[in-house]
């Protein structure tokens, strides 16, 4: 069976806006401008280096990536040799302080000392955290 449609029954008048509810408008029936960050155009360039970090069940990883170049400046994580023996008795959470210190040393002796802090969309927590606020605290600025 077909659906009646405005088009195929004669005499019907077209749906008003109230009968289109895809259609986003305000109260006053004005549509709404398109979104963008207010802030994009004021804020300086984005400095090259990105600090991403990722985890597993028994190790954290983190690394300093140079988006430009496209490859990987520094990388520190509980796999590592010198890592491996300091946290080698300790809990995830003080783990991923060892690795962000460590982090941050290294970047600051490579010359890296800001980047952009790379949650990959993970929640602002736990190792994550403690991994961040141990970097910022040895110098790394995010």
């Amino acid at each position: 069976m077909i659906r009646p449609t405005p088009q195929t029954i004669p005499d019907h008048p077209a749906p008003s806006r109230e009968h289109r509810p895809w259609t986003r408008t305000k109260p006053s029936g004005k549509r709404s401008p398109p979104r963008s960050c207010a802030s994009a155009s004021a804020s300086p360039a984005p400095p090259s280096a990105r600090a991403c970090r990722s985890t597993a069940e028994q190790h954290i990883y983190g690394q300093i990536i140079d988006d430009l170049k496209g490859h990987t400046l520094i990388a520190v994580s509980t796999v590592n040799e010198d890592i491996k023996a300091k946290v080698k008795d300790l809990k995830p959470l003080e783990a991923a302080k060892v690795v962000g210190e460590a982090l941050a040393a290294k970047a600051v002796a490579a010359g890296v000392s800001q980047v952009v802090f790379d949650r990959n969309g993970r929640r602002y927590g736990g190792r994550l955290q403690a991994l961040a606020d141990a970097a910022r605290a040895k110098g790394l600025q995010f």
